[in-house]
């Protein structure tokens, strides 16, 4: 029995198992349809198995795959589909290693007999053409459809599952996920291979040929154009992440107008608080508005103390995927936190400049009047940690649209700029701390 699971053909199961049956090898497919507990991959994962015992892909990260393959041959000799289940409480679970507490139910698709070759054809072409299709299967009579249409919530969440009647299975087929990265710098070096095992198709963008040169990148092709023409070429759609790393805004503004226009999940940017503060006013010049602005991460990744540049790609690329995996609220409330915190210590180096003089105005036992016992509790404690925890609490009640110049919050919310006097009576009561 040979593993195919190069990072190149990972995701490629569908056109593996074509590939197989052309040759005449036979080929069974084996999707996930079902998982309760630890089980290690997602619903929808696949495993490609042919005549002879070779596999590509998984069904639950090393458990069962034993086990389904003697299956999937035996079903590849019956014509016929097949549904199996693994669990803890199976007595066959320990015997194929599954004894992590998960369970599983995969079911077997002869491919021929169960999955025509030409409806596997065209799904192999769309996947191609990066159309996004949904492949519906009954699980107890094998007869199965493509539709490009109908399941909008399903391809939006990128969620393959049953349907209500419990034997239709949907097998969610999106294109694969693209990310273009503006800037062929030290950080890209370690991003580009991150990303590709991750599963993503990377386009790398510079035209400054030393930048680019095979010995940075000798595996990876450098797209040597201006950003702008570059992504316009590429065509930034929903499964497109855009993450600009040149610090230079010659090349990273162009691209930027260009990817606030798209409708790409994810736009990130390079550069310190300071320098995103800048990039927002030029772009509110340009005529921008708040909202297309606000899509912009920047600064890019997430906060996880990232100092190396395989660190900060590291980041990045959690961030990408969080915002992909995880309910967009979230997401955008997260990267707002982010841009709350960096406010807030923003503000205290202000606030430091300002009470240089030995006494200031507002006395140590004064509380700032924006903030009212309804929207924001003043923090009471002396104690310097204890109220800057309480001051970052707040900033995690900081709204999206709020900012420091914004006007104030609703009664259920707390402005930044709230939170900003809130820090600027901490820092004046003990100005050597430093958040």
């Amino acid at each position: 029995m040979t593993e195919i699971n190069s990072a190149k053909q990972i995701e490629a199961i569908p056109e593996q198992a074509l590939a197989w049956h052309q040759e005449g090898r036979g080929a069974v497919l084996a999707t996930v349809i079902q998982t309760w507990g630890s089980a290690p991959r997602r619903i929808g994962g696949q495993m490609a198995i042919s005549g002879q015992g070779d596999m590509a892909g998984s069904v639950s990260g090393g458990c069962v795959e034993g086990a389904v393959v003697l299956e999937a041959l035996e079903a590849l000799s019956a014509g016929e589909i097949k549904v199996l289940e693994y669990g803890i409480s199976d007595g066959d679970a320990f015997a194929v290693g599954l004894a992590c507490g998960g369970t599983i139910r995969v079911l077997l698709e002869p491919v021929g007999a169960v999955l025509s070759e030409p409806l596997l054809a065209e799904l192999v072409a769309a996947r191609a053409a990066r159309q996004p299709m949904a492949y519906c299967v009954n699980c107890e009579t094998g007869a199965n459809a493509l539709h490009a249409h109908g399941y909008d919530e399903r391809m939006r969440l990128d969620r393959s599952g049953f349907e209500p009647d419990g034997v239709t299975f949907v097998s969610v087929h999106n294109p694969k996920l693209r990310l273009i990265i503006v800037g062929a710098v030290h950080i890209a070096q370690a991003l580009v291979p991150m990303a590709e095992l991750a599963g993503f198709d990377v386009y790398l963008i510079d035209p400054r040929g030393s930048f680019g040169s095979i010995e940075r990148f000798p595996n990876h092709q450098i797209i040597e154009d201006w950003p702008d023409q570059a992504l316009r070429d590429l065509q930034l759609e929903a499964r497109s992440a855009l993450v600009l790393l040149t610090h230079d805004p010659k090349l990273d503004d162009p691209a930027l107008q260009v990817g606030l226009a798209s409708n790409a999940y994810y736009i990130g940017a390079l550069g310190s608080t300071r320098t995103h503060h800048t990039r927002v006013e030029r772009f509110l010049s340009l005529g921008f508005s708040q909202a297309q602005i606000g899509r912009i991460h920047g600064p890019v990744g997430l906060p996880i103390g990232a100092a190396t540049p395989a660190e900060i790609a590291a980041s990045i690329l959690a961030q990408i995927i969080a915002t992909l995996r995880l309910p967009a609220a979230f997401a955008l409330n997260s990267s707002h936190r982010n841009k709350g915190f960096n406010q807030i210590k923003c503000c205290a180096v202000r606030c430091r400049r300002r009470i240089s003089s030995p006494r200031s105005a507002l006395t140590s036992r004064s509380k700032p009047s924006v903030i009212s016992s309804t929207t924001a509790p003043w923090p009471k404690t002396r104690r310097p940690q204890s109220r800057l925890k309480a001051c970052k609490q707040l900033a995690m009640r900081v709204p999206p649209s709020q900012s420091c110049a914004s006007t104030p919050a609703a009664a259920s919310a707390v402005s930044t700029s709230d939170v900003c006097k809130c820090l600027e009576m901490f820092v004046r009561r003990v100005p050597n701390v430093n958040p």
